[in-house]
């Protein structure tokens, strides 16, 4: 029992386990920014940009400390997931686009079809865009949620007495 501090997410007292908790955030500043969205545009990774990590310690119930690292890895999870899903929306949503512009120029019959499928594309493409803002607070409970504000999100959480 850790003496006298109570638990990070649920506030009660019976503190078993302290753990620290890795965050990360990447920080674009407005040239940084608009130069990797350039290079992306081209197929270029780029790594302009600055990266601020820290760690913090909290003490945890058992139970709480158990769904934070689960909670943690699901975000985790959700995040490749997403941007696996966003990319190919974008795969279908461009063409989609580039089609409806043609198809206005040219020829009116496919018109309506191919608008409600760029139209279907810009939805998904929106809600998974949203569903980042979403997972980026997910895993954080109590006064967890003062520090995991964005562009800040918790990449691990390990024992205290592990390091």
């Amino acid at each position: 029992m850790v003496p006298g501090s109570e638990c990070a997410c649920c506030q009660e007292d019976n503190v078993t386990v302290s753990r620290i908790i890795r965050w990360e955030a990447i920080v674009h500043s407005r040239q940084t920014g608009s130069f990797a969205l350039l290079m992306l545009l081209f197929a270029r990774i780029t790594s302009n940009h600055v990266v601020v990590r820290f760690s913090t310690v909290h003490s945890f119930c058992k139970q709480c400390a158990r769904t934070t690292w689960w909670r943690i890895q699901a975000a985790q999870g959700a995040k490749v997931l997403l941007f696996t899903l966003l990319f190919v929306a974008l795969l279908f949503t461009v063409p989609m686009l580039i089609l409806v512009v043609a198809l206005f120029w040219t020829d009116h019959t496919f018109e309506l079809p191919f608008t409600l499928a760029l139209g279907c594309g810009i939805v998904i493409t929106a809600l998974i865009a949203l569903s980042f803002r979403w997972v980026w607070h997910f895993p954080m409970r109590g006064r967890l949620t003062e520090i995991g504000q964005y562009p800040f999100a918790p990449v691990n959480i390990v024992s205290a007495s592990d390091n």
